[in-house]
């Protein structure tokens, strides 16, 4: 019992560290550049964008993070995709 304790510990540290890794890796050029220039007008408008969107991806990455720490979501997906019979649908 203590053991699954231990183990659901060590998975709720990763998520939460995997979580704050993203978020950094992803926000963080926008940052740096925002700190640099926080006017952002010596900033080229396509690279002002492209960080945005960039520094946006960590808000679906952040789901996806979740949903594969969640064991029956795990459990889920791989009963879908490891599934042996194919379906054919007819008109």
């Amino acid at each position: 019992m203590e053991r699954k304790r231990a183990m659901n510990e060590l998975r709720m540290a990763l998520t939460i560290f995997a979580v704050i890794a993203v978020f950094v890796v992803f926000r963080l050029p926008f940052m740096i550049l925002y700190l640099v220039d926080p006017s952002m007008s010596k900033v080229d408008p396509f690279l002002h964008t492209l960080l945005i969107y960039i520094g946006s991806c960590s808000n679906w990455i952040n789901p996806l993070i979740y949903s594969l720490s969640n064991n029956a979501i795990l459990n889920t997906l791989k009963k879908m995709f490891s599934a042996k019979k194919i379906f054919v649908v007819t008109a």
